[in-house]
């Protein structure tokens, strides 16, 4: 693997090596706050079916509109509404996980800001 990834860093661009690493940091964050946010509402054994199936649903929606949003910005386009409508789904989205899924662990010393 190592070598592999010498070789392609070898032959590419320093432009593109830093958009891919770019891409790779905003990844891993999102990765992160998702991985946060199972571990807040998610308890193996604990958690309902039910409310692990609103979970999944309710992260679905999030990175959707999170992706629909990303994928509007890059194509240029102009016009408000479409960001009106992704930032809408998101912040009912979130809403929706914070009010209809009980916490199963809560946070103990600290927390993340706009995120239930």
């Amino acid at each position: 693997m190592l070598c592999a990834t010498a070789v392609i860093a070898f032959f590419t661009k320093l432009d593109i090596l830093s958009n891919l690493l770019s891409i790779s940091t905003l990844f891993i964050f999102m990765l992160v706050a998702f991985a946060l946010l199972v571990r807040r509402y998610y308890v193996s054994g604990e958690t309902s079916p039910a409310h692990c199936n609103k979970l999944v649903a309710f992260l679905l929606l999030i990175l959707l509109s999170s992706i629909a949003m990303a994928a509007y910005w890059g194509s240029g386009k102009d016009g408000w509404w479409p960001y009106l409508v992704t930032v809408g789904v998101w912040l009912l989205s979130t809403l929706g996980l914070h009010l209809s899924i009980p916490q199963a662990r809560a946070p103990k010393l600290w927390g993340v800001s706009m995120v239930p």
